[in-house]
């Protein structure tokens, strides 16, 4: 999955705005399974909820900047 968000932006920021509908600096469950959805990767509904669980570290069911690039892209946007 992150090699294609690294395919279809070009930083890290490009990719939360993105994500990020509403630009309050926050991600919803439901934005975030849309926005998967956009880039027809082969993962479930529930992976990506699962995913979404894993990557929510504060527990209060959205994902902030830190949040998603420290889950989608713990070694940096940029290395591959």
């Amino acid at each position: 999955m992150a090699h294609k968000l690294k395919l279809a932006f070009q930083t890290f920021d490009d990719v939360f705005r993105f994500f990020d509908v509403l630009s309050n600096g926050k991600i919803s469950k439901e934005h975030f399974w849309i926005c998967i959805g956009t880039f027809n990767i082969d993962i479930t509904f529930t992976d990506i909820l699962n995913l979404f669980e894993h990557i929510d570290v504060s527990r209060n069911g959205y994902l902030d900047l830190t949040e998603m690039m420290n889950g989608l892209f713990p070694r940096g946007f940029g290395i591959t």
